[in-house]
């Protein structure tokens, strides 16, 4: 399994366990191979460590991922969890594999799914002007 977090707005990429988080930008977190016991404990903290650094919004994919483990859907519901406590947006893009094993464990819907890395990135923009948008409008009505 092979992690790379990459940080947008202003693009930065970083290898796995660097943390270069910016002031206003979506992390997200590219895993590829097979996430199985082995590799489960990597997962957890590259999840943890982007979670914790991510200042809006995190994306996980998983599109290339080959195998994941029931363990390591677990650790992705306990980052949604602990993402919610922050009040980070968490988004995902499971492949194929991954969507497998999160439709067997009954997580699937947990997560706000997109097809590719790059309609979530997009969609979380989308989100954040909107948001900018009502906030100018109601401050403008006050």
């Amino acid at each position: 399994m092979h992690v790379h977090t990459v940080h947008y707005e202003p693009l930065t990429v970083c290898l796995s366990g660097g943390r270069n988080a910016t002031s206003s930008g979506t992390t997200v977190v590219t895993v590829t191979g097979e996430v199985d016991a082995s590799t489960v404990a990597e997962l957890a903290t590259a999840l943890g460590g982007a979670i914790d650094s991510a200042p809006q919004a995190c994306v996980i994919d998983l599109s290339h991922v080959d195998f994941l483990s029931i363990a390591a859907a677990e650790i992705l519901a306990d980052g949604h969890a602990r993402a919610a406590l922050r009040n980070l947006d968490l988004h995902l893009v499971p492949g194929r594999a991954a969507r497998h094993t999160l439709v067997a464990t009954d997580l699937l819907d947990t997560f706000r799914c997109h097809r590719t890395t790059a309609t979530a990135v997009d969609d979380i923009r989308a989100e954040r002007a909107h948001q900018q948008d009502t906030t100018s409008s109601h401050a403008q009505a006050s």
